[in-house]
């Protein structure tokens, strides 16, 4: 009994320390990797091409050449690069990471969200100015378009993310340095301003924290932090360092001693049926 007690406060420990955040986060800056916790940057890498958004698989969404959990990523079209190639990133989060190659988007686009089974990225919509919604097939052809009327004119900057509790993505503004809630069923709803001059980002919405990473304009540094879902607020948890003037990705997952003591929760109840 004695020991199912400590093993039982050793595992709400762990709900603690997940449930306050430990994660590790992987965020680009054109072709360079930062892999890294809310200490500080861990490793640096350089991959094979310039990576502008990135998700892990999930949402109940079926992608060709990645599975649920994988982390898959966008790149920037340089010049009059087409089309955008979408990769899966391979050993994202342990050992070397590397892209492979999984399909080729029939259109432009910055970030990656999944929802309700499907796939969607965000772009600026031209000619007419605003904040657009794309979902994809499992071969990231388009099924359908959602033009907001958030108007912007930063084409391929902002972020995308999705909260499942609420069925809303948030988006990103980078010409008004706003944040969005947008729902394809009921419009869009201004969160608020951030507080911060930023330009290229990206958003991960995980365990009800909106993450970024993102550039910030007014000593050009970059940064993972997080957004206030209630005001918009920015806070910076790392200052990566110099940016490198690059495009912006990010994904961030649980740390792996969370999710290892998470596991003895199991253990516990196991322990306790027999």
């Amino acid at each position: 009994m004695k020991m199912h007690r400590a093993l039982a406060g050793i595992v709400l420990a762990a709900a603690g320390t997940v449930a306050t955040g430990q994660v590790v986060f992987l965020a680009s800056d054109d072709d360079v990797l930062y892999r890294g916790t809310p200490s500080g940057v861990t490793n640096t890498f350089t991959v094979s091409d310039f990576i502008r958004g990135m998700a892990v698989v999930g949402g109940g969404a079926a992608v060709n050449g990645a599975n649920t959990g994988d982390v898959i990523a966008v790149n920037r079209r340089t010049g009059g690069q087409q089309p955008i190639v979408v990769y899966r990133v391979d050993n994202a989060f342990s050992g070397t990471p590397t892209l492979v190659k999984i399909a080729e988007a029939d259109q432009t686009f910055s970030d990656i969200a999944f929802a309700n089974g499907k796939i969607y990225g965000v772009r600026t919509s031209a000619p007419t100015g605003v904040i657009q919604l794309i979902e994809f097939d499992s071969d990231f052809n388009t099924v359908n378009n959602y033009f907001t009327n958030i108007p912007v004119f930063d084409a391929g900057a902002g972020g995308l993310a999705y909260n499942a509790s609420k069925d809303v993505f948030y988006v990103t503004d980078p010409d008004s340095d706003k944040i969005w809630e947008v729902s394809l069923g009921g419009g869009e709803t201004e969160i608020g301003a951030t507080g911060v001059k930023y330009n290229n980002n990206d958003l991960d919405h995980f365990k009800g924290t909106l993450y970024a990473a993102l550039h910030d304009e007014s000593d050009d540094t970059f940064h993972f932090g997080r957004f206030s879902k209630g005001t918009g607020a920015w806070s910076s948890i790392v200052n990566i360092g110099p940016y490198l003037g690059g495009a912006v990705g990010l994904v961030v997952v649980p740390a792996p001693g969370s999710l290892a003591l998470l596991g003895l929760g199991g253990l516990v109840a196991m322990r306790r049926r027999r």
